[in-house]
């Protein structure tokens, strides 16, 4: 995961990622995983979020759904980074944009 800015995160970053499935119409994303990673360091950010790969339907939509906090704020999001499915693995580049 990376940003465009030239921003340097502190130790007091706290990246969140989940994979969910946003294929409800009207119903909540479903979570099949997630990673919180503390003092991420500096961008690009990797991450492997665990999940039950029989789980994954591919009818399905899923998304990568990422925010970075610092000293409480919300400084970057990423809502809806495309997983696609290659098998049972979902792949997602995710560019974070800046909070506003």
């Amino acid at each position: 995961m990376t940003y465009r800015q030239r921003i340097t995160l502190t130790p007091d970053a706290v990246v969140h990622v989940k994979l969910v499935d946003i294929s409800g119409q009207d119903a909540p994303a479903v979570i099949f995983g997630e990673q919180i990673i503390k003092n991420p360091g500096q961008v690009p950010i990797p991450c492997e979020i665990s999940y039950d790969p029989t789980a994954i339907d591919p009818r399905h939509t899923y998304d990568i759904a990422a925010h970075i906090i610092e000293n409480g704020q919300l400084m970057f999001k990423a809502d809806h980074c495309p997983a696609g499915c290659r098998g049972s693995t979902p792949i997602a580049p995710c560019i974070f944009l800046r909070s506003t």
